[in-house]
């Protein structure tokens, strides 16, 4: 029996993720189908209130970050609560859903379970740690997904996460009429359509999937936007810089250094920060910067992953269609 590698089983395991709550979505449209579905052009925030610009030089700042450099850190930006973001990571899977509001509803459907992954282990850390232990050798680009930290370490790690998890998802298990209920919210409606459009997109060009990009950056919808990055954005930068081989565990680290600089629970103890813990043992206060020691610890050159992340970053904030795959 062949076993998968490491990372592979990771990106497995966060594609079992984000397809689940896909098909949740699917499965509620129907219950939804009486009430009437609001188009992503209806869009109209943005990142700074003002209309962007998509052939400016200057990249926008999110509402919940600041510009500039953390004292005594390398991170080029730093993560401040904001408007969109206070009580986001704290508050539960049942009020986001139902508090009206998009980046909320985001976050308590999708983006909260791919950061979840310890719930199914039931509090029992050595089983997960056991389960996506590698079988056999791992090669050398596999290893640029492996951190340094010891199993005491990453059991801590898992601790912490199942601890943030319990209390993201307590109570979560709706009735069948709470489902069709929450499914027929306008917000949630609205969400779904955005999803759709951004899902469905080929041509960024378009303005109504633009509406839709547009709203999902200036929530942010860190879960949304983890699906554009993961399947619209264009790779082949990574591939030409590092080979197909090398590029492919660079893939799965993208979403979350993205994720990260747009506001995302990336800092001590955050729920992004514990699961690269128990789950890559990268293990540190913010995610970006575990990430970013252990590809140089691999003796990697991370000039062209930086310029990358740097780049679809900067097109996501000011809505450039270029970083995305062209239309066939």
């Amino acid at each position: 029996m062949k076993f998968f590698s490491y990372p592979k089983l990771v990106m497995t395991i966060f594609g079992c993720a984000i397809f689940g709550v896909l098909i949740w979505l699917w499965f509620d449209q129907e219950s939804a189908r009486q009430t009437s579905l609001p188009t992503a052009s209806s869009a109209r925030a943005d990142v700074s209130g003002k209309a962007y610009d998509r052939n400016s030089s200057v990249v926008a700042v999110l509402p919940n970050m600041q510009s500039g450099t953390a004292q005594g850190s390398s991170r080029p930006w730093q993560s401040v609560p904001g408007e969109n973001s206070i009580g986001l990571f704290d508050e539960s899977a049942t009020s986001l859903i139902r508090s009206g509001k998009l980046a909320k509803i985001d976050y308590g459907l999708f983006n909260g379970r791919t950061w979840c992954l310890s719930l199914p282990y039931s509090g029992d850390g050595a089983k997960a740690l056991k389960d996506i232990a590698p079988r056999g050798p791992v090669s050398k680009a596999d290893a640029l997904s492996l951190g340094t930290a010891n199993e005491a370490m990453r059991l801590v790690g898992f601790q912490r996460s199942s601890e943030r998890c319990r209390k993201l998802y307590a109570g979560v298990q709706f009735t069948e009429e709470e489902r069709v209920a929450n499914g027929a919210l306008p917000s949630v409606a609205q969400y779904r359509a955005i999803l759709n459009t951004l899902g469905n997109a080929k041509d960024f060009n378009n303005p109504e999937t633009m509406a839709a990009l547009s709203e999902a950056v200036s929530g942010p919808m860190f879960g949304a936007l983890s699906s554009l990055i993961s399947t619209k954005v264009d790779y082949r930068e990574l591939v030409d810089a590092y080979g197909p081989e090398q590029a492919i565990p660079l893939y799965a680290f993208v979403v979350p250094l993205i994720l990260c600089r747009m506001g995302d629970d990336c800092g001590p103890r955050g729920i992004v920060t514990e699961q690269l813990c128990w789950l890559n043992s990268i293990c540190g206060d913010y995610a970006e910067d575990g990430i970013w020691s252990t590809l140089r610890g691999h003796g990697l050159d991370t000039g062209a992953m930086e310029k990358f992340v740097a780049r679809v970053h900067s097109g996501l904030v000011n809505r450039d269609p270029s970083i995305f795959k062209k239309p066939k």
